[in-house]
This record gives C-alpha cells, sequence and structure tokens, in this order.
C-alpha cells in the first residue's frame, strides 16, 4: 500500500534543512525539493515534477499515491524571520533619547542595535552630522548585516553537530 504525501514528510530524519517542498510523479516517486517545483504532462508518462533551475532535490524513499502530489512545508516565525533579515532589524533597533525633544537634544539621540553598538547623530570623531533617519538607517544596516552574520555562524555551528 502507498503511503499518502503528508506534511510529516518533513519531519522525517532523512528530510534535509533546506526542503522546502515535496511533491510526488505519476509513478508514485516523490522528492523534496528546495524551491516550488514545476509540474510537466509527459503523456504516458504521465505528471513529472522538476525543480526551477538551481535547485536542490532529493528523492523521498518509499512510493507514495497520488492523493496529493505538492505540499510546501510550513515555516516557522524563526525560519522566517532568519531569511528576512531587514524585518527582523526593523523590530529589533530601538532610539534612545532624552525625555525632552527640544532641536538641540537629537544631537545626543541614538539608535541601538541589538548588540548593543550605539549610533550616534553627531560623530566626534569625523565631526560628522546626520540627521536622525540617517543615524536610524546606519544602525538599520549595521544590524541587518549582524544578523546575517550571526545566521550564517549558527547555520555553521549546527552543520558540524
Amino acid at each position: 500500500m502507498r503511503k499518502k504525501l503528508t506534511k510529516e514528510v518533513f519531519q522525517r530524519d532523512d528530510c534535509p534543512k533546506w526542503a522546502k517542498w515535496a511533491a510526488v510523479d505519476s509513478d508514485g516517486t516523490a522528492y523534496w525539493y528546495e524551491k516550488k517545483p514545476i509540474p510537466e504532462n509527459y503523456g504516458t508518462l504521465g505528471v513529472l515534477y522538476h525543480g526551477p533551475k538551481k535547485c536542490m532535490w532529493m528523492c523521498i524513499n518509499g512510493k507514495f499515491s497520488l492523493d496529493v502530489t505538492l505540499i510546501a512545508r510550513k515555516q516557522t516565525n524563526l525560519e522566517w524571520l532568519c531569511e528576512h533579515p531587514d524585518e527582523l532589524a526593523e523590530r529589533l533597533i530601538r532610539r534612545s533619547s532624552l525625555q525632552k525633544e527640544a532641536p538641540w537634544d537629537l544631537l545626543l539621540s541614538r539608535w541601538i542595535a541589538p548588540d548593543g553598538t550605539e549610533f550616534a547623530c553627531y560623530d566626534p570623531t569625523t565631526a560628522e552630522l546626520f540627521d536622525i533617519d540617517k543615524t536610524k538607517e546606519r544602525c538599520y544596516d549595521y544590524t541587518v548585516n549582524w544578523l546575517k552574520q550571526e545566521h550564517k555562524e549558527n547555520n555553521d555551528d549546527q552543520k558540524q553537530s
């Protein structure tokens, strides 16, 4: 008896971490795909799936029924945020300023990255003055790069273990 393709296929021990899709060809052979596979009708061979260019794929052991032929892996919020560091950076940076908002207080205003790095409107080492939006942009760019580096190091650690 053939198994039905369900979301549990992504929880198998042999499922690669990069697998985002699973599909079953008309002969019951199933594959994991990194990107959404494209179905093509090959007449007597039936429907066969293939990945877009530069797409990793891997055969899934066993034969599957044709009740469900294509499913997507549900991403966790953490996985989504790791793939979209810009969204996460916007949520993580914060502004530190004085209670009053007098014009000269903006010089003392700072944007703070998650690792504690501060970006001020005035840089005493270069005597440069930035507006508050430019200061936020500098902090944001720094945070996006910091998140990408943290995510890369985390992935490297997981590969080693």
